[in-house]
């Protein structure tokens, strides 16, 4: 007699039910060579599970790591285009800055260069010549 069970995981892999074969036998009827090889067969079933139970975790990192670049890259690409938005703001702005900063220290440049024309000139005007 065999009967078939599904492994259902909810899991969005692929492979979402594995037919598993159980199979019912009465031992206690058996030989010692029965059931030695039984024992084998219950071993490669077993190591056949394994390897399929490997894959599907395979499988199921692989759609966590799918997900979770996707989540990352509908988090971050708003943010990075609002840095973006702001770092070309700012640039017009320490621009803007710049140019009066510039036409300001202009203009200092003036005033020093007057004013240092008028300490010349009230230092000769004090200096007497021997």
């Amino acid at each position: 007699m065999t009967d078939e069970l599904s492994n259902v995981n909810g899991g969005s892999s692929t492979n979402d039910s594995i037919p598993i074969s159980v199979q019912q036998a009465d031992v206690s009827s058996r030989s010692e060579g029965a059931i030695r090889t039984e024992s084998i067969v219950v071993t490669t079933i077993q190591t056949r599970n394994d390897g399929l139970y490997r894959q599907q975790v395979e499988e199921s990192h692989h759609d966590l790591v799918n997900l979770l670049t996707q989540q990352m890259t509908t988090i971050m690409n708003p943010m990075m285009a609002d840095h973006e938005s702001r770092f070309e703001r700012l640039a017009r702005q320490v621009e803007r800055i710049a140019r009066i900063i510039d036409y300001d220290e202009g203009e200092r440049h003036n005033a020093r260069g007057t004013n240092e024309g008028m300490e010349n000139i009230f230092q000769n005007e004090n200096h007497v010549p021997n």
